[in-house]
């Protein structure tokens, strides 16, 4: 990402569908989120939940098909992660729960 297409706004002006034009490090300077990720939803509330107040974004919002492929993404690494679970209930409910979680 461009460091002048950049805006830097509060988190509670994050909105899903931004794109990060600097990578958001914790107080560590360990990565959460690289520059160039497609905030969620999830996201945005795993961000509040570390207390981080604010992020660069992109000019421009992604639009609705770049959105959609990344909440596959999103889904695939799930699927991936959660491959050798089975069918056991106790794996496919929590499966469940992480997937509508990603998706809001």
């Amino acid at each position: 990402m461009t460091q002048h297409n950049a805006n830097r706004i509060k988190l509670d002006q994050a909105e899903a569908g931004m794109v990060l034009a600097a990578a958001i490090l914790d107080d560590k300077r360990g990565v959460l989120l690289p520059d160039g990720t497609v905030l969620t939803d999830s996201a945005i509330a795993s961000l509040r939940r570390r207390g981080i107040g604010s992020l660069s974004v992109a000019g421009e919002e992604l639009p609705a098909p770049a959105l959609q492929a990344a909440r596959e993404q999103a889904q695939a690494r799930l699927q991936h992660l959660f491959r050798k679970s089975g069918a056991a209930e106790p794996a496919r409910s929590l499966l469940h729960c992480l997937s509508r979680y990603r998706e809001e």
